[in-house]
């Protein structure tokens, strides 16, 4: 049992999960596997870390690598719709 009055080893890190796209800034105990890391659409195991610029416009989007992921993934249509959802997510 741990004391909560004891502080425990953390890190703080901008999160991102790959099943929904939705990120967050995650504050969890260091020895925490990401794997571990619940998102808030209830699925676990498709957490990481990103900490990159996040891209406001359509000119800069043509050149984000994570856009260009997309693509490969889902076709230039509905990357374009899951980018800009990511990118708006937390506003």
């Amino acid at each position: 049992m741990t004391d909560i009055e004891t502080n425990l080893e953390h890190e703080v890190s901008e999160l991102i999960c790959l099943k929904c796209l939705n990120r967050w800034i995650g504050v969890y105990p260091t020895d925490t596997p990401l794997k571990d890391i619940e998102c808030k659409c209830g699925e676990v195991g498709y957490t990481i870390k990103t900490g990159q610029t996040l891209y406001e416009d359509d000119s800069d989007m043509e050149t984000d690598p994570r856009y260009k992921n997309m693509v490969r993934m889902w076709g230039k249509k509905i990357a374009k719709e899951k980018y800009k959802a990511f990118i708006n997510a937390e506003e």
